[in-house]
């Protein structure tokens, strides 16, 4: 099974990424989104964990992308800065 981890979860690009990977019972996801309640219709779905967080926490994303194959960032804002935390981690993990 492939682990793949979606940052800003609730994004218009990103559900239809997760409605797509959802289809593949070979992906397991890891959704981290703001507000996690945004996707309560998902949070009892065998293949998906929802987190609530912000990527700005760098030690939140070093616990969530341990073990992920893919990381995928679908964010808008301060992306330099989220940029940096989110290689960051994934170096601290070897993803």
């Amino acid at each position: 099974m492939k682990k793949v981890l979606i940052l800003g979860a609730y994004g218009k690009i990103a559900r239809i990424v997760e409605k797509r990977l959802l289809d593949n019972p070979d992906y397991q996801l890891t959704l981290v989104l703001r507000h996690a309640c945004r996707l309560d219709s998902l949070k009892n779905h065998n293949n998906v964990t929802v987190i609530e967080g912000d990527v700005s926490d760098k030690s939140l994303l070093t616990k969530v992308i341990a073990d992920q194959d893919v990381v995928y960032a679908n964010l808008n804002g301060q992306m330099e800065r989220w940029a940096q935390n989110i290689v960051f981690s994934m170096q601290q993990n070897s993803v």
